[in-house]
């Protein structure tokens, strides 16, 4: 599966990276310097590497099925915002020799939004690549993924955990295992 959410990553990296290119070609977005190329591969990455790890965490499920703990969404949301303001507020340099400056500094100042908005749009394509393998793996059986089966605990051993828990924490916490 980590192949297949990569493939879509490095896909929509490439031709991200194409249109920013051809950007002086095409017209499209007023032509990009290259160190505005270089903030919007970095922003795009950014983005879309967070955003997969909620598409991930949810299985063969849609990402929106089951909502992160507040940690992931705390996390998500500082990381991104931090990639975002640096994306937009560097400074024209030339941090390990490659040209580097911010969205914000020349026109278009919305390019930062439209990285974002072109990474939601991936991001949808990534997850429907991600559920469309999972269920081709199950009906094929490919990988053997269907003998694999999902641990299911008896009722007795649910019973057990409820019981025993504490009392099984704390003796592991008595002789120094945690």
């Amino acid at each position: 599966m980590s192949s297949v959410l990569a493939f879509v990553a490095l896909a929509s990296s490439i031709i991200l990276l194409f249109l920013c290119l051809d950007s002086w070609n095409s017209g499209f977005l007023g032509g990009l310097s290259y160190g505005q190329i270089t903030s919007a591969i970095y922003l795009k990455v950014s983005i879309s590497d967070f955003l997969t790890l909620f598409s991930a965490r949810t299985n063969e499920n849609w990402f929106w099925t089951t909502a992160p703990a507040p940690i992931l969404m705390g996390a998500g949301a500082i990381a991104l915002s931090l990639s975002t303001i640096i994306s937009c507020a560097w400074p024209p340099s030339y941090p390990d020799g490659v040209y580097t400056e911010g969205l914000g500094r020349r026109s278009p100042q919305a390019m930062a939004l439209y990285v974002w908005l072109y990474c939601i749009g991936w991001w949808f394509v990534q997850d429907a690549a991600k559920v469309g393998t999972f269920y081709i793996l199950k009906k094929y059986n490919l990988f053997g993924y269907n003998d694999t089966g999902k641990l299911e605990m008896p009722a007795s051993a649910l019973q057990y955990i409820k019981d025993n828990k504490e009392k099984d924490m704390s003796s592991k916490k008595k002789s120094g295992h945690h």
